[in-house]
């Protein structure tokens, strides 16, 4: 996957869904959980194993599977989750979605 096609898929799919169901809280619809768990799934087909350089791209890499992984696979699979975990979720999909255009934009300057 190129990085153009890794900050638009930030942008246009992970970062609006996890917003999404941060205000929706405990009301998300299945459908939405459900996007979220294959998108957990496809993480693993889609973002490379992390190499024993400790640089910034893996640690980015690190942090993927380390932390978004296990969060987000247990907010798919989980109906009710503490109210903290919402809030982090629609500050995180703004960022990425922020984040990801900001990287784009720099990407073609």
């Amino acid at each position: 996957m190129s990085y153009s096609q890794v900050h638009l898929w930030h942008m246009f799919l992970t970062g609006p869904l996890i917003s999404y169901i941060g205000f929706k809280q405990d009301e998300t619809p299945p459908v939405a959980r459900n996007m979220l768990l294959a998108l957990v799934i496809s993480l693993l087909f889609t973002v490379r194993l992390p190499s024993s350089k400790m640089d910034t791209r893996n640690i980015i890499l690190l942090v993927h599977y380390l932390i978004w992984f296990p969060l987000f696979l247990y907010i798919a699979l989980s109906n009710k989750n503490p109210n903290f975990v919402y809030h982090i979720l629609k500050v995180l999909g703004i960022v990425a979605v922020l984040y990801h255009s900001f990287k784009l934009y720099n990407l073609y300057l």
